[in-house]
């Protein structure tokens, strides 16, 4: 055997071990989405119809934050998931979509409108994405009403999930 087999192997070994080890450290820090206890940080972007949105807190209502793209099958497909929690618990439970990497704002739009959504979905600042640790998409988080975050999920979720979530905030009987 020649020495450049010998480090081509030596390279191709020391790259798997790069990425085992990267892989490992996704899993072992949860994913996508802040950890539960976190206080999550301010939203910042712009709404649809181009109004500024700024928020530090949810007027002390909990909080469900979804981040998605319109480029993203399981996130489209839980859209109408989220619709049907929003005009359910909208009154007592804060909702926003924040559309990120998903194009022009009438991309946005025409997803909104095929999908007839009712609740706020904004553009977020690329800053929000990196201080939510949003790295993968569907991500949902749910903000207690202290601020605090309760669950963060990678992946589609579903009305039945989300209600059992917010539960402890939507009073007996009402999930």
């Amino acid at each position: 055997m020649n020495v450049k087999a010998i480090a081509r192997g030596v390279l191709r070994y020391a790259a798997l071990g790069v990425i085992i080890a990267l892989l490992a450290l996704a899993i072992l820090n949860g994913g996508s989405g802040l950890p539960k206890g976190t206080r999550a940080p301010p939203i910042v972007g712009q709404r649809l119809d181009g109004a500024a949105i700024s928020s530090t807190g949810f007027d002390g209502k909990p909080a469900v934050i979804n981040f998605w793209a319109t480029w993203c099958p399981p996130c489209l497909g839980e859209l109408p998931e989220f619709e049907r929690a929003y005009k359910a618990f909208g009154d007592r439970v804060a909702f926003i979509g924040l559309a990120v990497e998903s194009g022009s704002r009438a991309d946005v739009a025409d997803v909104v409108q095929r999908f007839g959504l009712s609740y706020p979905i904004a553009l977020p600042h690329p800053e929000v994405q990196h201080a939510y640790r949003v790295t993968s998409y569907p991500t949902t988080i749910i903000i207690a009403p202290d601020g605090t975050v309760v669950h963060s999920h990678a992946g589609a979720i579903d009305f039945e999930l989300l209600a059992r979530e917010l539960a402890p905030w939507l009073g007996p009987g009402q999930s």
